[in-house]
């Protein structure tokens, strides 16, 4: 059972296990606020709605699969992680949170819509073709965006603060 307690602007998360993992979604729409750890591969788009979060966890690494199970969004092949909602990236210098294709795997975009947020601190974020599509607010620190096709971020009538990141190997589009 997951708990979120929020006082002051602290939250803090409390896991009770009983020998059974906790179910991560790998596609659609996150049916409630989930937080992950370890490893997870998403198989299809995957949509965080209005009023949910998905945190990643210290040291998470999250990996996209090769091709879209579900056929849709804005690309039909690759998978998109949609944010309608709030995406947390948390991080930290020992434990950043990767986010990077499988192999033979591609990831199109994390596309912030309007209303959106995503809070990245301490991501890794590598290899995607249109990595960071913000329509919402991004906030991010202590980041890498590395090796994309066509850039790291796609600004659009949005909000975004980004410090202390690096940017590295973008553009990477042949003709």
């Amino acid at each position: 059972m997951l708990r979120l307690i929020s006082t002051l602007g602290l939250i803090l998360t409390l896991c009770a296990s009983h020998g059974t993992a906790m179910a991560q979604t790998t596609q659609g729409t996150l049916p409630a606020d989930e937080t992950w750890t370890g490893s997870v591969t998403l198989v299809g788009d995957l949509t965080i709605p209005a009023g949910r979060t998905l945190t990643l966890a210290a040291g998470a690494q999250v990996r996209f699969a090769s091709g879209d199970t579900m056929g849709a969004g804005k690309s039909t092949s690759q998978i998109e992680l949609i944010v309608e909602g709030t995406l947390k990236i948390a991080g930290s210098a020992a434990s950043p949170v990767s986010l990077a294709p499988a192999a033979g795997g591609t990831l199109h975009s994390i596309q912030i819509v309007s209303g959106g947020t995503a809070n990245i601190s301490y991501g890794d974020l590598r290899g995607a073709q249109h990595p960071l599509d913000n329509r919402g607010t991004l906030t991010a620190a202590h980041s890498v965006f590395a090796d994309h096709a066509r850039g790291a971020i796609t600004l659009q009538g949005s909000t975004a603060t980004i410090q202390t990141s690096q940017f590295t190997g973008n553009c990477k589009v042949s003709t």
